[in-house]
């Protein structure tokens, strides 16, 4: 028994050390996410050769951030070359040598040689880093860019080279992925890229550490979505919850009519305020201005972490809710309000919650609707004896809502009562816009079902 005993002790003393190391490792890893240090020099040893040229998401922000940042430059210098015709020296330097002599690149043909775009929109999906050497790491970028002026889209694929000793960076445009079969490359696949030659430092290749905020990033993925949105509405519809875009939207279309219906409202967090170029001492300082600027009304985020996912639920000026689920940076679902779907902190909330505030939280769900143009989850949720002498069709209750209540409505409560099973309150129904200055006041009554479930009607 003895023996057992302090075979027993050992085993749980190696358990246990073994779950302390385990738990620094990931802690370590998750710093190194949040705080932006790469990750794939970190983790990638180059004593292990099958290791090597092996693909792995970008997870670190700040890394994610800084090619991001070589793109950009690229992008800004060529719009600006071929807008101008000037230093055509400031885009040649920015390429790979290897890609130049392959291609037989020459300062004289770079006009229009990248496209003809004055100013363009940068939209990455997906960036894939791996480490070829000790200081050298390569990274394939791909995603779309969008011609600010005609609104068109083409497709982003790129590859930049980083100099770690030396933090420069070179360019492989489209055409060399293209070439290489590149196009269609995912995590895990194998690159057979051999170490090249120190990348020169040409004055406008500096790869530079980029850092933001969570405030500063919140700000930029809910202006990546607004943009996805008003010029890509097809992607856009991709990046929804898969679970939340069938029972909120069903099909793309439907989509689309709601991205036409709140347009205005996207249009004023893209433009409002906007500078105008004159403002500014070059064009190319305006570019960067506008591919940097984004007018965005958030009145409140909130960040949690689940496993490998990082949640972000943003609220704007007139309630509107944007939900982020994140897997890596820029790469994310999202959810538009807090009613179609039960999200699990809403409905921790929910249950932990007395039925008088349940009454109040099914209310603002059914404003929410109203505020999203969304009559049928709103008319669902009306008593159907109510609905037959009242409302008999969706299209009747419609037209109610929209003569009755303001397009975003803002809510106060007051004089509750219970009434046996039902609920009663009155509800003061102001202009959240601000526009209107009037208040409309009617009651509301409200039946509790199982779950989030419920039935209401009020007064007409």
């Amino acid at each position: 028994m003895k023996k057992g005993i302090i075979i027993l002790t050992i085993l749980m003393i190696l358990v246990a050390i073994t779950l302390v190391i385990l738990l620094v490792q990931k802690n370590n890893i998750e710093n190194k996410r949040q705080d932006g240090n790469s990750i794939i020099s970190e983790i990638e040893n180059p004593s292990e050769p099958e290791k090597l040229n092996q693909l792995k998401a970008v997870l670190a922000r700040s890394e994610f951030l800084a090619v991001e940042n070589c793109v950009k430059t690229f992008y800004q210098n060529y719009t600006s070359f071929n807008q101008l015709g000037e230093q055509p020296e400031q885009v040649y330097n920015l390429l790979d040598s290897e890609y130049i002599q392959e291609f037989g690149i020459t300062k004289e043909g770079l006009k229009g040689k990248f496209g003809n775009a004055q100013s363009i929109e940068i939209d990455i999906t997906k960036m894939y880093g791996m480490l070829v050497a000790n200081n050298q790491n390569i990274y394939f970028v791909y995603g779309y860019l969008r011609d600010k002026t005609s609104s068109q889209i083409a497709d982003l694929a790129i590859e930049v080279r980083v100099d770690n000793s030396s933090k420069t960076f070179s360019i492989f445009p489209y055409e060399y992925l293209q070439k290489k079969n590149y196009l269609d490359i995912t995590e895990n696949s194998k690159v057979d890229i051999a170490k090249t030659e120190k990348i020169e430092n040409k004055t406008y290749n500096k790869c530079q550490d980029k850092t933001q905020n969570e405030e500063a990033y919140v700000t930029k993925l809910f202006g990546n979505y607004i943009n996805r949105a008003l010029y890509h509405n097809e992607f856009a519809y991709q990046c929804l919850d898969e679970d939340y875009s069938q029972k909120r939207f069903g099909n793309l279309q439907s989509y689309k009519n709601f991205i036409e219906k709140n347009r205005e409202l996207y249009l004023s967090y893209d433009m409002q305020n906007a500078k105008k170029p004159e403002e500014f001492s070059s064009m190319q300082e305006y570019l960067f201005y506008l591919d940097t600027y984004q007018e965005v009304k958030l009145k409140s985020y909130q960040v949690s972490q689940k496993n490998d996912v990082t949640q972000y639920v943003c609220m704007d000026s007139q309630n509107n809710y944007y939900i982020f689920q994140e897997s890596a940076p820029m790469q994310y679902k999202v959810i538009l309000d807090t009613y179609t779907i039960d999200l699990p902190e809403f409905t921790e909330k929910y249950d932990k919650a007395t039925d008088e505030e349940k009454v109040l939280f099914n209310i603002q769900k059914f404003f929410e609707a109203i505020n999203q143009q969304d009559y049928q989850y709103a008319y669902n949720k009306l008593d159907a004896t109510y609905k037959s002498n009242n409302f008999k069709t969706i299209a009747e209750f419609e037209a109610y809502a929209k003569k009755h209540f303001f397009s975003k409505n803002k809510l106060a409560a007051e004089n509750p009562q219970k009434q046996g099973s039902l609920y009663l309150y009155d509800i003061a129904i102001s202009d959240a816009t601000g526009k209107d200055k009037t208040t409309k006041k009617k009651s509301f009554v409200m039946q509790l079902k199982e779950g989030t479930d419920f039935v209401m009607s009020f007064g007409i």
